[in-house]
């Protein structure tokens, strides 16, 4: 197989010495300088990255990536927006809420700036009727990347493409964020929260004259890299296994732009403004997956209305690639199912349940 010998050959080169580039020519350095301030003018929160994602999908849907990027940044900002929610200000202390956002908002900017720069390139390749991938380590981007990308360039192996940016996506992380929050991921409340919420990534997608349907599945085990790279090709065939729901989802998500809200998906159960009633009482809002008689609709507010943009940075800029052993994560052993909305429902009940036995607890 000649990736095994390609990367096979970026291995001995790491090891023999220090990355050398060849002179870039002055049209090079003025497209690395547009693909960074581009990435920067996106990467600044879970809003605009999320639609990046989209916008770059819509205008090549051959790089299916960038459709399941889109779909679970949507949930990543429907994660933050939940700790400012109806339910886990009352479960979940200030700072706990915080270093929560934090975790979810560091790796979100963590992926967006090592992929972005990847989809930018493979566009003015498209633009330019050239193979431009060799410009990918100046973005720090890992060598093994550049041989899946000049392989796609040349056999539009979209499956392959997709699971290798699924895999360099969660070794990029893995470094440069589980490992520095084990303490947070660890905690007895982020295993609350991973429990409560935290666990389900949905993909909504629209239907004839119905509300949005949804499918997806949960998250096990995000410290485990393994399992994280198995629950991104679960998604991955969760969307590719049925063409027809895919476009359902795409319909979706072009006509529903990203607010954070859940609201985005099922207004007639979450409302993006807090509504009250004066000497209000706790009360169960949901039956099944429809709102309560007479309840009023649960907060889920705009991620902008209640988290600022976060500034970050980026020290580590080594290479995760260092074994040949990452080519077993390309084997598919299951067909997953896609069924989340009932599980997702009984979620909501058990946050609901949560509060009350709090409430009754501390009163």
């Amino acid at each position: 197989m000649l990736i095994d010998s390609e990367l096979k050959q970026h291995l001995l080169n790491q090891m023999s010495s220090s990355p050398s580039f060849s002179p870039l020519t002055n049209e090079e350095k003025r497209l690395i300088q547009r693909i960074r301030e581009e990435t920067r003018y996106h990467n600044v929160n879970n809003i605009n990255r999320t639609e990046a994602y989209l916008t770059f999908y819509l205008k090549h849907p051959e790089i299916h990536w960038s459709l399941l990027a889109h779909l679970v940044s949507r949930n990543a900002g429907w994660n933050m927006t939940d700790l400012q929610g109806e339910f886990l200000p009352s479960l979940l202390k200030d700072k706990e809420r915080t270093s929560f956002f934090s975790f979810l908002e560091r790796g979100n900017w963590l992926i967006f700036h090592d992929a972005f720069p990847q989809l930018l390139l493979y566009e003015q390749s498209k633009k330019q009727k050239k193979n431009l991938f060799h410009l990918l380590p100046h973005f720090h981007v890992s060598s093994f990347m550049e041989v899946m990308w000049n392989d796609f360039w040349t056999h539009h192996n979209h499956k392959r493409l997709t699971i290798a940016l699924i895999v360099n996506e969660q070794n990029f992380i893995e470094k440069r964020l589980v490992h520095h929050v084990s303490s947070i991921t660890s905690s007895l409340p982020f295993k609350m929260y991973d429990f409560l919420s935290f666990n389900h990534i949905l993909f909504p997608y629209t239907i004839t004259n119905g509300r949005p349907r949804l499918v997806g599945t949960t998250v096990q085990m995000f410290h485990s890299l393994l399992k994280r790279i198995e629950l991104g090709k679960r998604l991955y065939l969760i969307l590719r296994n049925d063409p027809s729901r895919m476009e359902q989802i795409v319909s979706w998500a072009r006509t529903h732009p990203h607010t954070g809200s859940r609201a985005d998906y099922w207004p007639d159960v979450f409302h993006p403004i807090k509504l009250e009633i004066k000497d209000y009482t706790f009360q169960e809002k949901i039956q099944g997956c429809q709102l309560k008689k007479g309840a009023l609709p649960i907060y889920s507010p705009p991620l902008q209305t209640v988290w600022s943009n976060t500034t970050h940075t980026l020290e580590d800029l080594s290479d995760w690639f260092k074994s040949l052993s990452v080519l077993s994560y390309f084997s598919f052993d299951e067909t997953p199912s896609a069924s989340i909305q009932k599980d997702y429902c009984e979620t909501l009940h058990t946050i609901q349940f949560a509060v009350k036995a709090k409430k009754w607890i501390l009163p």
